[in-house]
């Protein structure tokens, strides 16, 4: 027995059971159609655009001319370029660990230098209290000695006295401020 088998297509007319070519015809519109429509996109794409300064002075820009005078405006486009943005990109993240271990080392620079400062400070202030208590003692006391090596004190000379004392005097004005 012989058979014959008909299909109908999309159309709804007899195919003569080849409907591979009617399948190829439609894909070839879609594709076409496809084709059209990404034409139109890259038009809008390169589309036009139109600079004017109204009566009012406002500078005014648009896709198409609404004065006469408008004047189209030269774009330039380019692709973009995945390489350097990535080179720019790592450029940027190593510039910004060579500026942050900077800052953490100024950082560390300014913690010492601090400490330092305040040592200072406090030295000044241990020593300006002393040489206070020393020109108070010279002040207020008539007798003055000095130790020996061998644990016996040898009496200072009003001479020694005054000198020791303008010593003392010496030290407050370089100690305190």
């Amino acid at each position: 027995m012989n058979r014959s088998t008909t299909t109908y297509g999309f159309s709804g007319r007899e195919s003569g059971g080849n409907t591979a070519v009617n399948d190829k015809k439609t894909s070839g519109n879609y594709l076409l159609l496809a084709l059209a429509g990404g034409l139109i996109w890259a038009g809008a794409a390169t589309a036009q655009v139109y600079t004017w300064t109204d009566e009012q002075g406002i500078v005014h820009y648009a896709d198409m001319p609404d004065d006469e005078e408008a004047e189209m405006v030269a774009i330039e486009s380019r692709r973009t370029n995945p390489r350097q943005i990535e080179e720019e990109v790592t450029q940027d993240q190593a510039r910004r660990r060579v500026d942050n271990a900077v800052g953490r080392e100024q950082a560390e620079i300014d913690a010492e230098r601090n400490r330092i400062d305040a040592q200072n400070q406090a030295a000044r202030e241990d020593g300006c209290k002393r040489a206070r208590e020393a020109v108070t003692n010279y002040n207020t006391h008539r007798r003055f000695y000095k130790p020996l090596a061998n644990g016996e004190r040898e009496w200072m000379s009003e001479e020694e006295v005054a000198e020791a004392k303008a010593a003392a005097e010496q030290a407050v004005e370089q100690y305190c401020d």
